[in-house]
């Protein structure tokens, strides 16, 4: 869902919104089968999409309670991100993502959690 919001803002057409609702189910799926050189290597372009959906799963990440690690604060989480503004992430997708979690466009994790929703 995070993905998504962030594509709506951005204004993508509804092909890639929808391109890009299916690339946040199976993102880390291809992970299993590229080698770590290749995964790994610096420099080389990333499309714009898998660029929204590093932003989406570092926060959901960065939320989410892990077997090694306690879920960080939604504030926690933010401060994080835009640590990563322009270095680890795209400043433009980082600002519309937390722009969106101000304006209550998209619910974090705690939030559905509180209502339910999860």
């Amino acid at each position: 869902n995070y993905s998504t919001a962030i594509g709506k803002r951005m204004r993508l057409s509804v092909r890639e919104v929808k391109l890009l609702w299916v690339a946040s189910l199976f993102h880390d799926i291809g992970k299993i089968i590229i080698p770590k050189e290749i995964l790994n290597k610096p420099g080389g372009d990333i499309p714009l999409l898998s660029k929204i959906i590093a932003v989406a799963d570092s926060f959901d990440a960065m939320t989410t309670d892990r077997p090694y690690s306690m879920a960080l604060s939604l504030q926690q989480a933010i401060d994080e991100i835009e640590r990563g503004h322009q270095t680890q992430f795209d400043g433009d997708i980082v600002d519309c993502f937390i722009d969106l979690l101000g304006s209550s466009k998209i619910k974090p994790k705690e939030c559905n959690i509180a209502f339910g929703l999860v």
